[in-house]
C-alpha cells in the first residue's frame, strides 16, 4: 500500500475487527445502566479513548470531552484508511448539520442553549458559530451550504418560522445523505431509501397528529416521490385516508401510514418499521471487508459512543434505571 493510497477495505474492516470486543454487547450495557451510582458506571467503563478521558477528572465536563474525543479519533481513522469518501460523509456528515442546525437556530431565536452542540464533522464549532453570527457562509461545504439556503428560504415562506427552518434543514440532511449513498454502494442505497422512507412515514403522521399547519411542515417532504400526494393527504383525518393511500407510489410511506391510520397508538408501528430498518445494518456485521461492513461498525461504535454518554449522565443526575433504559440505544446489541 504506498502511502497516501488505500486500495479497498481490507486494511480499515482488518482494524475494526480487531476492535469488535469493545463494542457493548447486551450484557454489557445492562451492567451501565444498573451501575449503583455514576463512579461505579465510571468504573465499567470499555477501555478506550472514551474512557480515558473521561476518568481524568469525573463529572459531566469530561464526560463530554471523552464522547467527543472517541469520536474524533474514530474519524481521524475514517479519513485516513477509508478508500471512499462516502463512508466518512455518511457517518459524520450529520454531525455538521447537527452542529449547524444549533448554531442557526441561537442566532434566528435568540437563545443560548448550553451543550447543544455535538462532536465536530469536517467543520469545527467555532468556525460554524463564526459564520452565523456574520450570516456569511463563503466557506461552507457545498452540501451545507445548498441546505442551508433551502432551509432558510423556508423559513422566512413561513413568516420566520423556526420550526420550518430546523424541519426544512433536517430534510436537507436526508437528501444530502441519499446523495452520498446513491455513490457508494446498491446495498448502502436501499438502507438509506428505506431509514427515509420510514422517516418520512413519521414525520407526516407526527405532524398530523400535532395539527402543526402544512406551510410549516412542508419541507419534511421536499424531495421525496410522494411529497405531492401527502399534502393531499394532509388535510384529511386518518380514517380518510383510506384508498387514497394506493395513489402513495414508495409501498414502505404506503403501509406505514396504513398501519399508523389503524392503531390506536401509531408509534407503534412506526418503531417497529425503524427497527426492521436498522435490523439489515445489523446484519452487515456478517460481511467479509466492505463498505457495507464499515459503515456498520462505524455506526455501531457512535451509537455505543453515544449509550456511553448517555448513561453517565444520567448516573451523573440520578435519573432512575428504569428511565434510562428507555433512552438507550439498543438497536444494536
Amino acid at each position: 500500500m504506498s502511502e497516501g493510497k488505500v486500495p479497498d477495505f481490507n486494511f480499515i474492516c482488518g482494524i475494526f475487527r480487531s476492535r469488535e470486543a469493545g463494542l457493548l454487547s447486551a450484557a454489557r450495557l445492562e451492567g451501565l445502566v444498573a451501575a449503583r451510582d455514576f463512579t461505579e458506571a465510571l468504573a465499567q467503563l470499555p477501555e478506550g479513548r472514551f474512557a480515558a478521558e473521561a476518568r481524568k477528572d469525573p463529572g459531566a465536563g469530561a464526560t463530554e470531552a471523552g464522547f467527543r474525543a472517541a469520536v474524533a479519533e474514530l474519524r481521524e481513522l475514517v479519513a485516513k484508511y477509508s478508500p471512499r469518501s462516502e463512508l466518512n460523509d455518511l457517518a459524520f456528515l450529520p454531525w455538521d448539520f447537527h452542529n449547524l442546525k444549533a448554531a442557526l437556530l441561537q442566532k434566528l431565536t435568540g437563545k443560548t442553549v448550553e451543550g447543544l452542540f455535538g462532536p465536530e464533522g469536517s467543520v469545527t464549532v467555532t468556525a460554524l458559530t463564526v459564520m452565523v453570527e456574520s450570516m456569511r457562509f463563503d466557506a461552507l461545504p457545498k452540501p451545507l451550504a445548498v441546505s442551508l439556503e433551502r432551509g432558510l428560504v423556508a423559513y422566512y415562506e413561513a413568516g420566520k418560522d423556526a420550526q420550518a427552518f430546523e424541519i426544512s434543514f433536517d430534510r436537507q440532511k436526508s437528501l444530502r445523505m441519499l446523495e452520498s449513498a446513491a455513490s457508494a454502494t446498491p446495498q448502502v442505497l436501499a438502507y438509506f431509501r428505506n431509514a427515509d422512507d420510514a422517516a418520512i412515514a413519521e414525520a407526516f403522521v407526527r405532524s398530523h397528529l400535532a395539527r402543526v399547519p402544512w406551510e410549516t411542515v412542508q419541507g419534511a417532504f421536499a424531495g421525496h416521490a410522494d411529497a405531492s400526494r401527502l399534502k393531499e393527504l394532509y388535510p384529511l383525518k386518518p380514517a380518510e385516508w383510506g384508498g387514497r393511500l394506493a395513489s402513495v407510489s414508495r409501498e414502505p410511506v404506503r403501509l406505514l401510514l396504513s398501519a399508523a391510520a389503524a392503531a390506536p397508538d401509531p408509534s407503534a408501528p412506526l418503531l417497529a418499521q425503524k427497527r426492521r430498518v436498522l435490523s439489515v445494518m445489523r446484519d452487515w456485521r456478517y460481511r467479509p471487508p466492505s463498505f457495507e461492513y464499515a459503515l456498520y461498525y462505524v455506526t455501531r461504535t457512535l451509537a455505543d459512543l453515544a449509550n456511553l454518554r448517555l448513561v453517565l449522565i444520567c448516573k451523573l443526575n440520578r435519573i432512575a434505571d428504569a428511565e434510562i433504559g428507555k433512552r438507550v440505544i439498543d438497536a444494536f446489541v
